[in-house]
């Protein structure tokens, strides 16, 4: 085996074999962004200047394309110019596909949409590489999130030993410890993982299907077709490393009960405020005293939840952010049920008999409440309070309005109440 020979990969396709003469005088005359050599016998793609031995340094970077000066409509033109000339560099016909325009292209098994509405300055850009199985793996910036979930020693995140890697990335998956080390191993996987992430994709996705990225395309620059190539290229070596793992780790899936437990915290904080309001309109306690003791009794209910959330959670690589998420949720959830369920108990399984009580309105207010807003409009809602004092106590009560309209400041008003079923007196009625 001559270890003199080189390969090209470029636009999706390796090329070669060549001598070291014949790499050069090719790179010298025809180089491309997205061009990657590789030697015979070396295990990854590089870029040319990164071996000494071709005497390459590393090209210029391309020309920013200039800002048009016109409007907001000048730019939307050279945009959807860039975009219909990038279909028609890979010979892509650009369709309409109900309100947007879109074109496809494959290139070695990576299929490439993008989409964008007519008048528009921006798009959809997607590129898949549907050759599964393979492992659940989702590669991502690494934030300040992860970086405390670390340091608290709550999220398992396996290092690579490419420092750059490691410090650029966060490997969010099930996997076990060896299964990521074998898929990441690969320096080409590695190189263009960093590289699409470069580029501004959000996170490089992996699953049982195969590998799929997206991004928001916003600068007409980033339509160009040396760009798209860069982006194919970087793809094809991820998906070129993936097929060479071990099969046994497409076996693995991932856990899906803390997302099942978010959307119940959702439901349940949801509920927890609705009962809340309801029961307090319905069975009015005439203190806070009840009110209190449920939201008391929800947080500890809240406290041992988290503790089993943490025991439940710890270790995975999405621990500190799913027990945010539901520790959130549930922090709204189980007070408000705590307390909509004790006001609840003590009126609907209340018994006694009515209480009748004299009091002498000492003063009345209202207030404005700002409801929904659906578009420009937002409902109003007034509120009535009057101020009563049965010579024992002084209490602010919700009224309607013909009441609240019919009294004034030292005329007489009878109030009704109930002793409640758990002790705690609420009010029935203002007649």
């Amino acid at each position: 085996m001559d270890e003199d020979e080189w390969f090209l990969f470029e636009g999706g396709q390796q090329l070669g074999p060549f001598t070291r003469e014949q790499l050069v005088a090719r790179l010298a005359s025809h180089r491309r962004p997205d061009t990657l050599v590789c030697r015979r016998g070396m295990a990854s793609w590089v870029r040319p200047e990164e071996y000494p031995e071709l005497g390459l340094r590393r090209p210029p970077p391309p020309p920013m394309a200039r800002a048009p000066q016109g409007g907001e409509e000048d730019r939307t033109q050279e945009f959807s110019s860039a975009f219909r000339a990038l279909a028609q560099a890979y010979g892509a016909a650009v369709r309409t596909d109900g309100d947007e325009l879109a074109f496809e292209t494959s290139c070695e098994g990576i299929r490439v949409s993008i989409r964008c509405e007519p008048g528009s300055s921006d798009a959809d850009l997607t590129v898949t590489a549907r050759a599964g199985p393979h492992p659940p793996l989702r590669i991502y910036r690494e934030g300040g999130f992860e970086r405390i979930g670390k340091r608290l020693g709550f999220n398992r995140e396996v290092q690579t030993g490419d420092e750059e890697f490691d410090r650029e990335v966060y490997l969010d998956t099930p996997l076990p410890a060896a299964a990521v080390r074998d898929i990441t191993g690969r320096p080409a996987f590695r190189r263009g993982v960093l590289t699409l992430l470069q580029q501004g994709f959000g996170a490089v996705e992996i699953d049982h299907d195969g590998l799929s990225i997206d991004k928001d395309v916003e600068h007409s620059e980033e339509l160009a077709r040396p760009r798209l190539d860069q982006t194919i290229s970087a793809v094809a070596l991820v998906a070129t490393s993936l097929r060479e793992i071990d099969p046994a780790w497409s076996r693995h899936r991932r856990s899906e009960w803390p997302w099942w437990l978010a959307g119940i915290g959702a439901v349940a904080a949801v509920a927890g405020v609705v009962a809340l309001i309801v029961a307090n309109k319905v069975w009015p306690p005439t203190g806070i005293g009840l009110v209190l003791l449920g939201l008391g009794g929800g947080g500890v209910a809240w406290a041992a939840a988290v503790a089993l959330l943490i025991r439940l959670l710890w270790g995975r690589t999405d621990a500190l952010f799913h027990l945010t998420l539901s520790g959130v949720l549930l922090l709204v959830a189980l007070p408000s049920l705590g307390a909509a369920g004790l006001v609840a108990l003590n009126g609907a399984l209340d018994r006694s008999p009515p209480v009748v009580h004299q009091t002498v309105l000492r003063n009345k207010a209202t207030s404005v409440y700002r409801g929904v807003r659906v578009g420009i409009l937002r409902s109003r809602h007034r509120r009535y309070y009057v101020t009563v004092d049965d010579g024992l106590r002084v209490r602010r009560l919700s009224v309607p309005r013909a009441i609240y309209d019919r009294v004034e400041p030292g005329s007489p008003l009878t109030v009704v109440t109930r002793r409640g079923a758990l002790g705690w007196e609420w009010d029935e009625k203002v007649p």
